[in-house]
């Protein structure tokens, strides 16, 4: 079967969408559709065509990654991936995922990042899990008592969906740069996110936003929703946490505090706790909070091997030689020398041909999972990577 990748134009978003929602088996609502297509980047959008029909199709966002040290490199942050179910098995993923990546790397972007709905599919398109979040649940019956309360100061206040972008926007900008992995949010982001849509809340209300001041400065902010629920004819609901934005823990406490004593409610849940959560060493009882799973979030795939090793920082100077092997892109594996000086920051260089043995040999998928500093090299060889 002969199957073609290419591009779009904007007079066929009406045919790619249905292809995104069917291979997932949903419907193309006015809404979904209408939500997609603004945030989508057209000139990045790719489909399969088999017989001037539509039957996979890809795209990516143009963000920026905070990377270990607080510096920053764009990334295309791929979307939209789906295959029909008619034309699985055939190779049009593998034919849509590498004209993708040679089209990343074309645009000088050294990475590219995605969240998978099927773990296993992205490994073999050297892609690796980078970084990982927790879903929790916390009890927060009677409150959320702290072996130190929070030093804070300041106030919070709710904020409408009016002010949401002027004040959290900016924010967040300042506070991704604390923790890598974070990605930025464009303006065009932030107007979807602020609809705010029936479907996204699972029985729950509307989003809300607290955030906290100091001397006329907001330092912090919380975005979460209340779902009612009942026991027995008695009252327990569930607060359901989404964002939470702060670079200060005793602001973070503040805020969680906050969430926790809402009238009514017993429950705290989010999905999106680091999995370094200082939180549980801080409560009075910390079998108030359960993980109730371990997700893969981030997943990388480095394309630039050289930019992406020196836009981070290491902790330890030294040099190391390493092996790339990367099956799926040949071009963008070999041996290259990293230098690391005492400050943290890195040299690096392609040294194909060179004499003696690399100090460490891995594949494109293992340099991915390494990349973010989630996981030690030690523990990958552990687990036969």
């Amino acid at each position: 079967m002969d199957l073609d990748v290419r591009g779009i134009g904007e007079d066929e978003l009406d045919r790619f969408w249905p292809v995104v929602f069917g291979a997932f088996g949903q419907e193309p609502t006015a809404e979904r559709t209408s939500d997609e297509a603004d945030l989508a980047e057209v000139e990045r959008l790719l489909v399969v065509v088999d017989r001037n029909r539509f039957v996979g199709t890809a795209g990516a966002y143009s963000f920026h990654m905070t990377v270990p040290g607080g510096g920053s490199v764009p990334v295309a942050g791929v979307t939209s991936v789906s295959v029909l179910p008619t034309h699985r098995r055939r190779g049009a993923l593998t034919a849509m995922m590498r004209q993708q990546l040679a089209d990343v790397a074309a645009r000088g972007e050294p990475i590219a990042v995605l969240t998978a709905s099927e773990a296993s599919i992205y490994g073999r398109f050297g892609y690796g899990l980078s970084a990982r979040i927790n879903k929790v649940v916390i009890d927060t019956a009677g409150g959320l008592p702290l072996v130190a309360p929070p030093a804070a100061g300041g106030s919070l206040r709710l904020v409408g969906p009016d002010e949401v972008r002027a004040v959290v926007a900016p924010l967040h900008d300042a506070v991704r740069a604390t923790r890598a992995g974070e990605l930025s949010r464009s303006a065009v982001w932030w107007d979807v996110h602020l609809r705010d849509r029936e479907e996204w809340r699972d029985g729950a209300s509307n989003e809300l936003v607290v955030v906290h001041e100091r001397d006329g400065v907001v330092d912090g902010a919380l975005s979460y929703r209340v779902k009612p629920a009942s026991e027995n004819g008695v009252a327990r609901y569930e607060v359901k946490l989404r964002d939470v934005i702060t670079a200060d823990p005793e602001v973070e406490a503040e805020l969680l505090t906050y969430a926790a004593e809402i009238d009514l409610t017993t429950t705290m849940t989010t999905f999106a706790r680091p999995v370094d959560d200082p939180l549980p060493y801080r409560l009075v009882d910390s079998r108030r909070y359960r993980v109730d799973r371990i997700l893969d979030h981030l997943y990388v795939r480095v394309l630039d091997v050289r930019t992406a090793l020196t836009a981070r920082t290491y902790e330890a100077p030294g040099s190391l030689v390493l092996d790339i092997d990367d099956p799926f892109l040949p071009a963008a594996g070999g041996r290259y020398r990293l230098e690391v000086a005492d400050d943290g920051s890195a040299t690096c260089e392609r040294i194909d041909g060179g004499d003696g043995e690399a100090e460490l040999r891995l594949d494109a998928a293992a340099l991915g999972t390494l990349y973010l500093g989630d996981v030690a090299p030690s523990r990958l060889a552990r687990a036969g990577r």
